[in-house]
């Protein structure tokens, strides 16, 4: 039996497959975040015009990866894995960083890195005792490395602790914004309140997709390994279809998050996007349709 094959009037219309679709998406958010990087370049927490684009320079080389693993690798688990945490990195980045309240994205941006400290710091031993298992030497040297990180990470965490202190909205909320800073709790839902986050089903509703967002919360089958992620898929390309039409959405959506963020800028780097149409990996045919859309235009 044939594999069913949805088409997309407008993919259709220009000759376009799922896949050189997602290549062109993914290469024009790739000039886009280039050219923004240029005028924002830290790599600083601090920094709160530059971190969103670490953010999407991340995605950007998740989708890379994802691409590699549907055309070359043909793995269908792997990719329903990177597509749920795709869901995950757009969603709050959205979240976080299209906040119109600077004083409530600047709690969360600062809440957010404190999160993921906060883990790293859990995660790593405290007191390494040498047990012989190793060379001594070896051991040493891996202590220090532990230990060197340690203190990174808590210098980090105490920097964004005293940004937060820093702020207006906490000296005159302090007591419930220490509440969140207990618990690095940067999803906290209806601020005021000590207790109530959003899940991150909810936060996928920020993406603004036009699916129904329990389809990402269904892909933790695949991330969890549990028993239907066992199941034999086939390795027939229309398989991957879904995967690829939904990774250029959220890939457009990004887009989208970036004109927002980063709407005083837009303008200025434009000119410069022409360049993502020499890249090798948009497809000639649809340099073409542009090409006539414009010579149309110009006769018109």
């Amino acid at each position: 039996m044939s594999k069913l094959h949805i088409g997309i009037p407008e993919l259709d219309d220009r000759k376009l497959s799922y896949e050189e679709f997602f290549r062109i998406i993914h290469v024009m958010l790739r000039y886009k975040t280039f050219y923004l990087k240029e005028l924002y370049p830290s790599n600083n927490i601090g920094d709160l015009n530059s971190y969103p684009l670490l953010i999407v320079e991340k995605i950007i080389k998740v989708t890379r990866t994802l691409h590699s693993v549907i055309n070359r690798d043909r793995d269908y688990v792997v990719a329903n894995i990177i597509v749920r945490s795709l869901a995950d990195y757009v969603s709050s980045l959205s979240f976080i960083y299209t906040e119109v309240d600077p004083s409530i994205k600047t709690l969360r941006h600062y809440l957010f890195v404190m999160d993921g400290l906060k883990g790293r710091i859990k995660d790593l031993p405290q007191d390494m005792k040498y047990d012989g298992r190793i060379k001594e030497e070896e051991f040493n040297r891996l202590k220090k490395q532990i230990n060197d990180a340690l203190n990174n990470y808590r210098g980090a965490c105490d920097f964004a602790l005293k940004q937060i202190q820093q702020l207006q909205l906490y000296q005159e909320n302090s007591v419930i914004i220490d509440e969140y800073i207990k618990t690095a709790n940067w999803r906290f839902k209806d601020f005021g309140r000590k207790t109530k986050s959003y899940t991150w089903k909810e936060l996928y509703d920020y993406i603004k997709l036009p699916i129904n967002t329990a389809f990402f919360s269904s892909l933790s089958e695949f991330v969890h390994g549990l028993s239907s992620s066992n199941l034999t898929f086939g390795e027939d390309y229309e398989n991957f279809e879904p995967l690829l039409s939904i990774a250029t959405s959220l890939l457009g959506k990004v887009s989208e998050m970036l004109d927002t963020i980063y709407r005083e800028d837009i303008s200025s780097i434009q000119p410069k996007m022409i360049e993502a149409l020499y890249d090798q990996d948009i497809p000639w045919h649809y340099i073409e349709h542009i090409l006539k859309s414009f010579q149309n235009k110009s006769d018109s």
